[in-house]
């Protein structure tokens, strides 16, 4: 499949750029109410694969870049705000390289700056109705239950919560990208089967970003967050006495293959393969940070 990962490395790139750029020019508009910096602190560097995410499905569906672009930008802008909000309670002092928002700004900024930003990308997406609008509200409730699930309530929380959180914190923004993409293109009887593809993409997406933080975190003798401790204790319970790795990509594996059926079911002839091989794209780039890789492990 190799040339299939060029080009979603071409595509995935292209579009980088032009939501970088299109999200640098809205930030500028934000400067009436004294808190441009901020948010432009927040919403820079990121791997954009949700943005990307939400343009692949509408060009895949029949939509032209133009209908998707600002679905793209709405989405990222929540997911920036999202980790802002996240880095606030988990006290993390690092993030996309560089000194946590709050760090550099003070907690009350990045608080508001994240507020605005949610609001903004609630604004931007009124253009594409109502469904869009009560999927951004859902998905965003989703994103903060999961964030009070694990920081007040992450001691008691069992193994088999594990994916209750990871659905919530992280598969309900790519889900929500998925479904924004089909919206944008007119193609709302695909919903479902975007917003299932979405999910899967965001579990493969936040366990192999767990197994990568497990590793390095091991390597570097570093304490394991919440999150990291709650994917050791899940992971541990389906292991069967096999290493951590071992046990964990086979589940991503699993999540993969149910990703590629659906992916047949949602795209034009044109655009099945990328669909098909980008469950694999997402992990193997995540697992590549920590020197892993998917082929060899059954």
């Amino acid at each position: 499949m190799e040339g299939v990962d060029k080009a979603i490395i071409s595509e995935w790139s292209s579009i980088k750029r032009l939501v970088d750029e299109r999200i640098e020019a809205l930030v500028q508009d934000l400067d009436k109410v004294y808190l441009r910096e901020v948010a432009r602190y927040i919403v820079e560097g990121g791997k954009r694969f949700r943005g990307f995410l939400t343009i692949l499905l509408s060009r895949a569906s029949g939509g032209e870049l133009e209908d998707s672009i600002d679905a793209a930008i709405a989405i990222e802008l929540v997911h920036s705000a999202s980790l802002a909000i996240d880095d606030m309670v988990d006290l993390d002092s690092r993030r996309r390289g560089k000194p946590s928002a709050w760090v550099a700004y003070t907690s009350s900024k990045a608080s508001l700056a994240s507020l605005l930003l949610i609001a903004v990308a609630q604004r931007i997406v009124e253009r594409y109705g109502f469904t869009a609008i009560k999927s951004v509200i859902r998905a965003w409730e989703d994103t903060v239950r999961g964030e009070i699930l694990e920081a007040f309530h992450g001691d008691s929380l069992g193994d088999g919560d594990y994916l209750r959180v990871i659905e919530l914190k992280t598969a309900s923004l790519f889900k929500l990208a998925a479904e924004l993409g089909v919206i944008s293109s007119g193609r709302e009887d695909l919903l479902d089967h975007a917003g299932r593809y979405g999910r899967l993409l965001g579990l493969i997406y936040q366990l192999s970003d767990d197994l990568v933080d497990y590793v390095t975190y091991t390597r570097a003798g570093k304490k394991l967050g919440p999150g990291e401790l709650l994917y050791l204790k899940w992971i541990k319970r389906n292991s069967d006495g096999a290493s951590i790795i071992d046990s964990t990509i086979p589940v991503i594996k699993t999540w993969i293959k149910e990703a590629q059926t659906l992916a047949l079911e949602l795209a034009s002839p044109r655009y099945q393969p990328i669909l098909v091989e980008l469950p694999v794209f997402i992990s193997s780039k995540m697992l590549q940070e920590a020197g892993l890789e998917l082929a060899g492990h059954q």
